[in-house]
């Protein structure tokens, strides 16, 4: 019988690890002929139109792993009820008809169980009136109800602090909350956010102390709930209209440009849960309601985690601090930046409150608060606050890695391995004390296997790590060749090359899936081993390998957080005033520049400079130096050598952000983002429409963008590609022109528009920036002729800097040699 038993597990064993193989080769196959068709879609198309890269990535990537894993796993799924099925019939052929009446029984009480046991946790909330708060909590600690321990509410964490087997999300709490302030709440995952909003709305259990509230409340969920209806009905809610409300709620939330893009308005019907809407859509839908209902105190639950950064910025200086200025909110975010304008910030820890105060108070203590803060600050800003050799030396593919597949990993797979793992190893564990306990004799051969599988875990551990981080290097291959279609397709139809892309495509996609498959394989030959022993330690050691080959992801982040290296800060406090430049006089300094270490000097001992309000042309060969001086004057690189000042202040002393943003770039070619045409003007809602028009009048850009159906709220696609190159360059340039800066630099900024626009556009930029100090680097010699002055450039050194009829009537004059030659060209 012993040796049946081991025969019996010994093929199943043997079979099952044939099934998971049959399982990782089907999927990769399925997997490798999904992309490839996407692919060849995506490379086949005449124009992208408002397809973005990211979204083209997230296809081929995020969506052909989500195949590959359903692959894998449908088998166990399909054949669940067969194994039920076989399971049954053989009870009934052991036990007969009582069989069947048990399995019914069985099936019924779980359908009816959840809610028979259902039942209302006591009402704990006290009502006051009179008193000048609107929530006070006292040594308050709540639990979940009973039937809720295992459930989800509106996307809510639940916290895992427990006293025996009830979960305690919240313990001893106690604050008072004054009426009209703005509470920021914060902490990490699981500290308690959500479920203090809900035990002020009495939806927990109240174990210890009291919960007081005067006035209404409104409710705005972390997952938005969306009702089936029309967008106004859902804002309503049952509501009277008040259109005037009604008209600011819908611009202050920041849903009037999504409503004329809606067939029908505000009346368009949304389907079940917001199928129709997008993420960003249902949330400020949801926000909508909340602030349209006039309640007295609001808890919003994170309402700003789904929506862009420049919509919430919107919504938080429009909606929070505006429309809700008088009333009580108390707002959870993990958005930190918005938390130095709450009134109070409540940090929460384990239940707890760790800190409660002022921000500003609570940076100067140096507190937790502080530590979370600047970490954060750390860890957002560490890749778009490298400099620029970062961007010049990383391939791209690695970049949209290490933000797609790579936190991918972190955020879904890794805590599903982890999970998998601390659940085996409890039960092994049990396992382990039990035969201890009950067999003493088994203590023998535990103590001779577990060497044994220690030694074999070791000997693993180093293939699986290497074979992960083969995967992850080979699938940024993949994205940089995806990434590089999309950006060149019209290149690649024009010399028709797609047949050559494709195929590079396919062969840099099934290196990737044969590291994929080796890596998944490798898994799987530790497992079946393994099973010869006992299918729980298996299943430990299997969670631990996968947990540890995915902790690759967690050290390719790490590397680059630890190890990239930061720009300077963005803000230096009182460096500089809030006028400052008031005139916009340069002054250069023996400046020397080079891009990287080891690489030769750019620029080589420049010295000029350049009085308020002057006009500056600047000129030279290619590589001449020209574009290097606006890096130096916007610190995209720092000096080797040498200063620049601005009114006489040293611009590597202050703060990057006070430098750049007083001053303006209108670049060679123009950078134009996915949004709203106002978006790209006005990025964080610093002009009226009226303003906005005027620049586009100025830019002969007014006809065009009024005659679009949605004018302002017109989407602009990728990189504009739904405008002209013309159309985006005087776009860029009537961005310039709000901003109104002192100083401007104009990096041949009509090189893609026709010379009659070119003509108006310079005598627009010698009206509009009149008061300003214009430093323009000209490629075509005739743009900078009409300048105060001319810099001509050579190999990084300044060659000549004077007026234009000086130089050209100097003998020997590199200016004088240029415009000959354009001269010449032109008559040609």
């Amino acid at each position: 019988m012993c040796l049946g038993l081991f025969i019996a597990d010994l093929c199943k064993a043997f079979f099952l690890s044939l099934l998971w193989a049959i399982n990782i080769r089907t999927a990769l196959k399925l997997r490798s002929a999904f992309v490839t068709i996407a692919y060849k879609k995506l490379i086949s198309l005449k124009t992208l139109g408002s397809i973005s890269e990211g979204e083209i990535i997230n296809v081929l990537f995020s969506d052909g792993i989500r195949i590959y894993e359903a692959v894998v796993s449908a088998t166990f799924v399909i054949t669940f009820p067969l194994l039920l099925l076989f399971c049954v019939t053989y009870a009934y052929t052991v036990l007969g008809y009582a069989a069947l009446s048990g399995t019914a029984l069985y099936l019924l009480f779980l359908a009816i169980q959840r809610i028979l046991v259902l039942k209302n946790p006591e009402p704990y909330l006290e009502k006051v009136r009179g008193t000048p708060h609107a929530v006070v909590l006292k040594t308050t600690s709540v639990s979940w109800p009973q039937y809720e321990n295992h459930s989800k509410h509106h996307g809510a964490t639940r916290d895992n602090h427990k006293d025996g087997d009830m979960v305690i999300p919240l313990r001893n709490l106690s604050f008072s909350l004054k009426k009209g302030t703005l509470l920021g709440v914060c902490g990490n995952v699981g500290s308690g956010k959500t479920s203090l909003l809900l035990s002020i709305l009495g939806k927990m259990e109240l174990l210890t102390g009291s919960v007081k509230t005067e006035g209404s409340f409104a409710y705005v969920s972390q997952q938005a709930w969306i009702f089936h209806g029309s967008v106004m009905d859902n804002i309503l809610m049952g509501a009277p209209l008040d259109e005037d409300r009604y008209n600011r709620v819908i611009s202050c939330c920041c849903l009037a440009p999504d409503l004329a893009i809606l067939p029908h308005g505000d009346l368009t019907e949304i389907g079940e849960k917001g199928i129709n809407l997008s993420g960003g859509q249902k949330q400020r839908v949801s926000l909508a309601r909340a602030v349209y209902a006039n309640k007295d105190v609001l808890l919003l639950d994170d309402p700003l985690s789904a929506v862009d950064a420049h919509v919430g910025k919107h919504i938080f200086e429009k909606c929070i601090e505006g429309e809700l200025k008088r009333k009580t909110v108390i707002l959870v975010t993990h958005q930190i930046q918005y938390l130095e304008f709450c009134s109070r910030v409540m940090l929460l820890e384990d239940g707890k409150i760790k800190e409660i105060g002022n921000h500003e108070e609570l940076m100067q203590s140096q507190s937790h608060y502080a530590e979370l803060v600047h970490r954060l600050e750390q860890e957002q800003s560490k890749i778009i606050r490298c400099p620029m050799k970062f961007f010049d030396t990383t391939p791209l593919g690695r970049v949209i890695n290490l933000f797609s597949k790579c936190q991918d990993e972190i955020d879904v797979s890794l805590p599903v391995s982890i999970r998998g793992l601390l659940q085996y190893s409890l039960s092994v564990v049990i396992i382990l004390l039990g035969s201890c306990v009950l067999v003493p004799q088994s203590l023998i051969a535990i103590i001779i296997l577990i060497p044994g599988l220690v030694l074999m875990v070791m000997f693993f551990q180093r293939s699986i790590w290497k074979l992960k981080a083969m995967e992850n290097i080979s699938r940024s291959l993949v994205i940089s060749h995806t990434s590089a279609t999309v950006q060149g397709h019209v290149t690649i139809h024009a010399y028709e090359r797609s047949e050559q892309y494709l195929q590079q495509f396919m062969d840099l996609n099934d290196r990737n899936l044969s590291h994929l498959n080796h890596f998944t394989c490798a898994s799987r030959w530790l497992s079946f081993r393994l099973d010869l022993l006992t299918v729980q330690l298996q299943n430990v050691v299997r969670q631990a390998t996968e947990a540890e080959g995915r902790f690759n992801s967690v050290d390719y982040i790490r590397k680059y957080i630890e190890e990239s290296e930061l720009e300077a800060p963005r803000k230096v406090k009182d460096s500089v005033p809030e006028d400052w430049p008031q005139k916009g006089q340069i002054v250069i300094k023996d400046y020397q520049m080079r891009y990287r270490n080891n690489t030769p000097l750019v620029l080589n001992g420049v010295n000029i400079t350049i009085q308020p309000e002057e006009k500056i042309g600047i000129v030279g060969r290619t590589g001449s130096g020209k574009s290097s001086l606006g890096v130096a004057l916007f610190r995209l690189v720092e000096p080797f050598n040498g200063a620049i000042l601005i009114d006489g202040v040293d611009i590597s002393t202050i703060g990057l952000e006070d430098l750049r943003s007083k001053l303006s770039v209108i670049p060679q070619d123009p950078v134009l983002f996915s949004g709203t045409v106002r978006y790209n003007l006005d990025p964080f809602d610093n002009y009226t429409d009226k303003e906005i028009w005027k620049a586009l009048e100025n830019t002969y850009m007014k006809d065009t963008i009024f005659n679009l159906p949605l004018k302002l709220n017109a989407m602009v696609y990728e990189k504009g590609e739904n405008f002209c190159m013309g159309e985006q360059q005087l776009l860029c340039i009537a961005r310039a022109l709000l901003r109104k800066s002192k100083i401007i630099l104009l990096d041949e900024a009509t090189a893609s528009i026709d010379p009659e626009t070119d003509s108006l556009i310079q005598q627009t930029i010698g009206e509009v920036f009149k008061g300003c100090t214009t430093l323009t680097i000209a490629h075509r010699i005739h743009t900078v002729r009409e300048c105060d002055k001319i810099l001509v450039m050579k190999k990084g050194k300044v060659v000549e800097f004077d007026k234009p009829f000086i130089l050209t009537q100097q003998q020997g004059s590199l200016f004088a040699s240029l415009l000959r030659a354009a001269s010449k060209i032109d008559r040609n």
